[in-house]
């Protein structure tokens, strides 16, 4: 990754991709894509975000892998970019634009966007499985994930969304 990268707001034909009905622009930190809008992260956050509670904790627990350990300061970063990337959406967001938020890095990110965007069509896609309720119900930070899913106006599952459902009528 290119650490130099700072975030650009330029909204232009070039930075998005059309296909015959729609508009996508890719929201994601500095990578090699360059026709996209680059949200600055430094290597301290994704040592704790990404490596850290992404791959570390959720990823773990995601493919029940049990003896993983929940490390706040992870945490605190995961909620950190959540947070970055819902106000790099905000800044952008156009009235009728749907948002599409891919996996478990995300999590946090429906209900946040949509305390500030109240109106707007959000969607997450998970493309792990969820966890059965055992495993789920030892999560210190369930709460917070489960509210932060259930912002989204639409979830959709790579598995069996009964294990998801049983989270939430349990709630």
């Amino acid at each position: 990754w290119d650490w130099g990268h700072t975030l650009q707001r330029k909204w232009s034909k070039s930075n998005v991709r059309i296909n015959d009905r729609m508009i996508f622009l890719s929201i994601h930190w500095p990578s090699l894509i360059t026709d996209s809008v680059s949200i600055p992260i430094s290597k301290d956050d994704v040592a704790l975000y990404y490596a850290g509670f992404c791959k570390s904790f959720l990823w773990t627990i995601l493919h029940y892998e049990v003896e993983t350990l929940f490390k706040r300061k992870e945490w605190e970063a995961y909620k950190r970019i959540n947070q970055r990337f819902a106000e790099a959406i905000v800044d952008i967001y156009e009235p009728g634009d749907l948002i599409l938020i891919q996996d478990y890095y995300f999590m946090l990110l429906p209900l946040l966007l949509r305390q500030k965007l109240p109106s707007a069509q959000i969607s997450f896609f998970l493309h792990a499985p969820f966890p059965t309720s055992e495993l789920f119900r030892v999560l210190v930070v369930r709460e917070e994930l489960l509210k932060g899913l259930l912002g989204a106006d639409l979830i959709g599952f790579q598995v069996c969304v009964i294990l998801f459902l049983s989270k939430v009528l349990q709630s």
